[in-house]
């Protein structure tokens, strides 16, 4: 296609070369500046959900035109928070990023206006290939955080964590609003685009359950018990959004659990006797008016209280922290056979960008994620959804 074609030529290039194309530049910063003078239009899933029932051609066709017009704008203000960082964070996964961020602003902006169905259709193709683009952005965005904390100073580090707030929270909900679309073309029982009208809380939670237990299984050849206990109704939500909240508390949970209770200074012949002795992990599902509550609790020795601040903050795990301070207690060990296990698998948990980001889709419509740790006990999370489906998305400029 056309801009695809086009797209090969402009972002192909290294960042020096384009800067010498004056012309182009000059054409692409006044756009970037333009739209980044506009607010972005929010929607609830409420609003979501009243304008994809029953779609047909037209209202594809007003879809389109919305995300099209949406889409720039969003992007607009992170290219322009991205050019504004210090030039040793602006290079290697930080550049990239802005590469796909500039290459969607233009496809999009450039893309004709949208006025029946086959434009409508050629659009959603453009919108499939820029998702898939930028499906690994988190990752860079890591490795580029990683990076840039080497140099960074206290206060800069501050910064940079109200950075990438801003950075995941757009991404959210430019993902949202480009899969909605997508996903209005395909008609699945209970969902209108990615928002499933009847989401269950506990289908969610049992799900997230079994894929955890099985990465558990490979990493630590364990599995840790799980006991859910009260009942919710369904809510209007996006499943994905609740399946990585659980996944990624239920894993640090198990994580906790193994490594404090099985691992801790115990022989493999000791080891292998505790596997159905390790402390169930409690989940409790409350409701009230407008909230859905779920609770998370572990025995896994909590977090200590000079990590707790530091939960929050991106980049930071108390992964390392704790394997550190378990590898002199026990001078290896049991702890070589878990490494082992890793080295075919990968590492269950130590990106630093798990729990953040789960407090990220748990804000974007109008929750909470809290985290109270005993140390030397257990900690736990609290996870708080609306179940009103009428709070705006919480996308910030």
């Amino acid at each position: 296609m056309r801009w695809q074609r086009l797209l090969l030529w402009r972002f192909s290039r290294p960042f020096s070369q384009q800067a010498s194309t004056t012309d182009y530049l000059t054409v692409h910063d006044n756009a970037v500046a333009r739209y980044a003078k506009k607010e972005p239009r929010k929607n609830t899933i409420n609003q979501l959900i009243q304008f994809g029932k029953h779609i047909n051609e037209q209202k594809l066709i007003q879809s389109a035109r919305f995300v099209h017009q949406e889409l720039p704008v969003r992007l607009a203000h992170r290219i322009i928070d991205l050019r504004s960082l210090p030039y040793y964070v602006v290079c290697g996964p930080i550049k990239r990023i802005y590469d796909v961020y500039v290459e969607a602003f233009e496809s999009v902006r450039n893309f004709r206006k949208i006025q029946d169905s086959a434009d409508e259709k050629e659009f959603t193709v453009l919108l499939k290939h820029l998702v898939d683009e930028s499906a690994n952005v988190v990752e860079l965005l890591a490795h580029g955080l990683r990076l840039a904390l080497l140099k960074a100073s206290e206060r800069e580090h501050l910064d940079l964590d109200s950075f990438v707030d801003q950075m995941l929270m757009s991404r959210i909900g430019r993902r949202m609003i480009a899969e909605q679309h997508v996903m209005l073309h395909e008609s699945r029982p209970g969902f209108v685009g990615v928002i499933n009208t009847n989401c269950s809380p506990r289908e969610c939670l049992d799900i997230a359950y079994q894929e955890c237990s099985r990465i558990c299984f490979r990493q630590y050849g364990v599995t840790v018990p799980v006991q859910i206990r009260g009942s919710v109704s369904t809510i209007p939500y996006i499943p994905y959004h609740l399946h990585y909240i659980l996944l990624e508390l239920l894993k640090n949970a198990m994580r906790a659990v193994v490594e404090k209770h099985f691992f801790r200074s115990r022989t493999q012949k000791d080891l292998l006797l505790s596997k159905d002795s390790l402390p169930c992990i409690e989940v409790l599902l409350t409701q009230g008016p407008k909230q859905v509550t779920i609770r998370i609790s572990d025995q896994g020795g909590g977090i200590p209280l000079d990590i707790l601040p530091n939960v929050f903050r991106y980049g930071f795990s108390t992964v390392n922290r704790l394997r550190e301070e378990q590898q002199q207690q026990e001078g290896g060990g049991e702890w070589d056979l878990l490494v082992q296990r890793q080295s075919v698998d990968g590492p269950m948990a130590g990106l630093g960008f798990g729990l953040p980001l789960s407090k990220l889709y748990a804000q974007y419509f109008g929750g909470s994620l809290q985290l109270v740790s005993m140390d030397g006990y257990g900690t736990d999370v609290y996870v708080h959804l609306d179940r009103t489906g009428d709070v705006l998305e919480g996308v910030e400029i």
